[in-house]
């Protein structure tokens, strides 16, 4: 598995550890993930592929709907203020530098 791929999936598992304290067992949790890139491109598909994994091991308690190709319009930047306020709850940019960017929040954590 390649940088990337690691560091999204231990981005996306933070939302997940963080969700999990506020999932009722009795509903499923729904975690909207925006992210830009287009539906065929590889870090849609690795979210894609972690987001099965977790509602397979949560037994469908959770789930990440991922919202590709800027549909929620949502733009670079932008991502940190909708995790910030509450409009989703993960999201991935490419910053302008060298390394991807995830931001990560929860609304909904009991601490």
């Amino acid at each position: 598995m390649g940088r990337l791929s690691s560091l999204l999936y231990s981005a996306v598992a933070s939302v997940l550890a963080l969700s999990t304290f506020a999932v009722d067992s009795a509903r499923a949790e729904a975690i909207d993930v925006s992210v830009p890139w287009p539906e065929a491109n590889f870090h849609v598909q690795n979210l894609k592929n972690f987001a099965d994994f977790v509602q397979q091991r949560t037994d469908g308690r959770v789930e990440f709907v991922i919202h590709s190709g800027g549909s929620l319009g949502i733009a670079g930047a932008d991502h940190l203020r909708a995790v910030r306020d509450g409009l989703v709850g993960a999201a991935e940019f490419h910053s302008g530098r060298p390394r991807l960017m995830t931001a990560i929040g929860s609304t909904r954590a009991k601490c």
